[in-house]
């Protein structure tokens, strides 16, 4: 939703301050956007193959999702910031005129929004992971992932297609916009709609990733409560003192009770002992192995629970200041300048850019694919085989 609407408004003053700019200022700035640009187009696409090359990977219904949002992300690169970097460079305005502007937003719009949606089903999915445990693999299937991912954009294309193609004959709401030299969306001049728009695709989604995680995190903490890490038995590396004497015993040595069967006495002991010792052992391994087991799901559901509270944080951290913006410049329109306007709309859209660093940070195998495609495998990093542990694990 970090569309260009808001992203200049240009008016004569504007224009006369861009004929300003140096060519200085075009460099910084185009050497700035442009790596960003390339960043968030390459970090997507190699989340794509990863995604689709490894099978640790595809297998994984989680993954599903954070795919489906690499693809909008990467789109998000491929029109939304490159298409505002000639909007930014061009001094007199929107240059493209009506059609390909409405086309932009809307575009704009369903691939910025997308994420949002596609966030509530990685909680979904985290939260059927630590409650259905069992059933898990019944609510988590290929089925469902892919019918929900058809739901995201289906939902998302109806309603910014209205919005953006149907909203003046629908409501007679019109405002006049001279798509000569700006571009923006009838339907944010309405601050009902406006706010409508927020609360639909920011507050209740962080509300309902809230709930989610909430019960996730505290999920988590009651598996924490009294899980103590098993020890062997003392049996299988303690041999009784009472039987070591009688394993040092020779044969004549007596204590009294002594009935000439002493050393028979003690290679009874001895085997009796190591049958002891065998089984202690076999018990210990077997009582602790399956709470090894314990601690590394409870290691993997916390730092899974721990990536998904980043990649919220992010989310909230990146759209709350444009949809604080949005809302002001509905009520007043001099309330919020140009520059205001781009750095929240790019703040937004630098949302995608940073999603993929999230992956790679958190997921291992994701982070093998990426340095492998890089070519960075044998000259920076060195291999690694632990499992993963991230959210995409399912």
């Amino acid at each position: 939703m970090a569309s260009s609407d808001y992203s200049i408004s240009w008016n004569a003053s504007s224009v006369d301050e861009e004929e300003g700019h140096t060519l200085t200022w075009y460099i910084i700035v185009g050497i700035i956007y442009g790596s960003i640009i390339l960043v968030t187009i390459v970090g997507n696409l190699l989340v794509i193959l990863a995604f689709k090359r490894d099978r640790r990977i595809n297998t994984k219904i989680a993954n599903w999702y954070i795919v489906n949002l690499s693809v909008a992300d990467l789109t998000v690169g491929l029109i939304s910031l490159t298409i505002n970097l000639i909007w930014l460079f061009d001094p007199e305005g929107w240059p493209f005129g009506e059609i390909p502007c409405k086309i932009y937003l809307f575009i704009d719009y369903v691939v910025t929004n997308v994420p949002v949606v596609t966030i509530i089903f990685i909680s979904l999915d985290r939260y059927w992971l630590l409650t259905k445990k069992l059933e898990y693999p019944k609510y988590a299937t290929k089925t469902k992932a892919t019918v929900f991912i058809i739901f995201m954009w289906t939902f998302c294309i109806t309603f910014f297609g209205v919005l953006t193609f149907a909203w003046i004959p629908i409501t007679g709401f019109q405002e006049e916009i001279e798509y000569d030299w700006n571009c923006e969306l009838e339907a944010t001049y309405n601050f009902e709609c406006q706010l409508f728009m927020i609360a639909l695709f920011f507050f209740v989604p962080l509300l309902t990733i809230a709930c989610f995680n909430f019960v996730v995190y505290r999920n988590i903490r009651e598996r924490s409560k009294g899980f103590v890490q098993s020890k062997p038995v003392a049996l299988a590396t303690k041999k009784p003192a009472a039987s070591t004497s009688n394993a040092n015993a020779k044969p004549n040595d007596t204590d009294g009770s002594n009935t000439g069967l002493g050393k028979g006495t003690s290679d009874i002991s001895l085997i009796s002992l190591s049958v002891q010792n065998n089984i202690a052992k076999g018990t210990a391994v077997k009582t602790a192995k399956p709470a090894d087991n314990k601690q590394k799901e409870f290691n993997r559901h916390r730092k899974a629970a721990i990536t998904l509270a980043v990649l919220v944080g992010v989310f909230v951290v990146c759209l709350l200041p444009f949809y604080i913006a949005s809302l002001l410049g509905t009520l007043c329109e001099e309330c919020v300048g140009d520059l205001a306007w781009e750095i929240t709309s790019n703040l937004f859209w630098c949302n995608s850019t940073i999603n993929p660093f999230l992956y790679a940070a958190m997921n291992l195998y994701f982070r093998q694919n990426f340095v492998k495609f890089l070519g960075l495998d044998k000259c920076i990093f060195k291999k690694r085989t632990e499992p993963v542990t991230s959210f995409t694990d399912g």
